[in-house]
C-alpha cells in the first residue's frame, strides 16, 4: 500500500548485550523503537540491558548504533 513494502519479521533467537563491553552511551537504547533495551546503573556505571526480548523484531538498529560492538543479535 503506497508503495511501501512490508519486512517480514525476523524470528530473533536472542538479543545479547555485553555489560563489560558496554560504555552507557545508551545509543543502542535510543535506536531501539521496540523497548527492547533500557539502560541500569549499578552505582558506579551505567550500561544497556534486554528487558523485553520477545519484542524484538531483528532489524539491527541497536547493533548499528553502538559504537563498540557490545549488543549482539542472534536470528534463528
Amino acid at each position: 500500500m503506497f508503495g511501501r513494502r512490508r519486512r517480514e519479521k525476523r524470528q530473533v533467537a536472542s538479543i545479547d548485550v555485553f555489560t563489560d563491553d558496554c560504555i552507557g552511551c545508551g545509543r543502542c537504547v535510543s535506536g531501539c523503537r521496540r523497548n527492547v533495551l533500557k539502560m541500569e546503573s549499578n552505582g558506579v556505571c551505567q550500561y544497556a540491558i534486554a528487558v523485553n526480548p520477545e519484542a524484538c523484531i531483528g532489524c539491527g538498529k541497536c547493533m548499528k548504533a553502538c559504537p563498540v560492538g557490545a549488543v549482539e543479535l542472534l536470528i534463528a
